[in-house]
Protein backbone atom coordinates (compact mmCIF):
# COMPACT_ATOMS: atom_id res chain seq x y z
CA UNK A 1 0.00 0.00 0.00
CA UNK A 2 2.83 2.41 0.83
CA UNK A 3 4.48 1.64 -2.53
CA UNK A 4 1.33 2.60 -4.38
CA UNK A 5 1.00 5.84 -2.44
CA UNK A 6 4.68 6.62 -3.01
CA UNK A 7 4.29 6.06 -6.76
CA UNK A 8 1.20 8.26 -6.87
CA UNK A 9 3.01 10.98 -4.92
CA UNK A 10 6.10 10.74 -7.13
CA UNK A 11 3.98 10.90 -10.28
CA UNK A 12 2.21 13.96 -8.90
CA UNK A 13 5.55 15.62 -8.27
CA UNK A 14 6.71 14.76 -11.80
CA UNK A 15 3.52 16.21 -13.30
CA UNK A 16 3.96 19.37 -11.23
CA UNK A 17 7.54 19.77 -12.38
CA UNK A 18 6.56 19.21 -16.04
CA UNK A 19 3.77 21.79 -15.79
CA UNK A 20 6.12 24.25 -14.09
CA UNK A 21 8.74 23.86 -16.82
CA UNK A 22 6.12 24.24 -19.55
CA UNK A 23 4.69 27.38 -17.95
CA UNK A 24 8.17 28.83 -17.46
CA UNK A 25 8.97 28.32 -21.13
CA UNK A 26 5.67 29.92 -22.14
CA UNK A 27 6.31 32.94 -19.92
CA UNK A 28 9.83 33.30 -21.31
CA UNK A 29 8.52 33.29 -24.86
CA UNK A 30 5.84 35.84 -23.95
CA UNK A 31 8.41 38.10 -22.32
CA UNK A 32 10.72 37.80 -25.31
CA UNK A 33 7.89 38.72 -27.68
CA UNK A 34 6.99 41.71 -25.51
CA UNK A 35 10.62 42.90 -25.37
CA UNK A 36 10.90 42.58 -29.15
CA UNK A 37 7.67 44.57 -29.62
CA UNK A 38 8.98 47.25 -27.29
CA UNK A 39 12.24 47.59 -29.24
CA UNK A 40 10.31 47.87 -32.51
CA UNK A 41 8.03 50.48 -30.94
CA UNK A 42 11.05 52.56 -29.90
CA UNK A 43 12.53 52.40 -33.38
CA UNK A 44 9.26 53.38 -35.02
CA UNK A 45 8.77 56.29 -32.61
CA UNK A 46 12.28 57.54 -33.39
CA UNK A 47 11.27 57.46 -37.06
CA UNK A 48 8.33 59.72 -36.21
CA UNK A 49 5.38 57.33 -36.45
CA UNK A 50 2.32 58.14 -34.34
CA UNK A 51 1.66 55.94 -31.32
CA UNK A 52 -1.58 54.64 -32.85
CA UNK A 53 0.30 53.30 -35.88
CA UNK A 54 3.04 51.85 -33.70
CA UNK A 55 0.46 50.04 -31.56
CA UNK A 56 -1.07 48.59 -34.70
CA UNK A 57 2.29 47.38 -36.02
CA UNK A 58 3.42 45.75 -32.76
CA UNK A 59 -0.10 44.44 -32.06
CA UNK A 60 -0.37 45.99 -28.60
CA UNK A 61 -2.94 48.37 -27.16
CA UNK A 62 -2.31 52.10 -27.47
CA UNK A 63 -2.03 52.69 -23.72
CA UNK A 64 0.71 50.08 -23.38
CA UNK A 65 2.70 51.54 -26.25
CA UNK A 66 2.18 55.07 -24.91
CA UNK A 67 3.58 53.95 -21.56
CA UNK A 68 6.61 52.38 -23.25
CA UNK A 69 7.24 55.54 -25.27
CA UNK A 70 6.88 57.74 -22.18
CA UNK A 71 9.63 55.69 -20.49
CA UNK A 72 11.73 55.23 -23.62
CA UNK A 73 15.49 55.45 -23.04
CA UNK A 74 17.43 58.20 -24.76
CA UNK A 75 19.72 57.46 -27.68
CA UNK A 76 20.53 53.81 -28.37
CA UNK A 77 19.72 52.56 -24.89
CA UNK A 78 17.21 50.04 -26.11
Amino acid sequence: MNEVLDRIENRGIEIGIERGIKRGIERGIEQGDRNRAKKVAFRLKRKGLPIEDIADVVEMDISTVASWIQNMPEGDGI
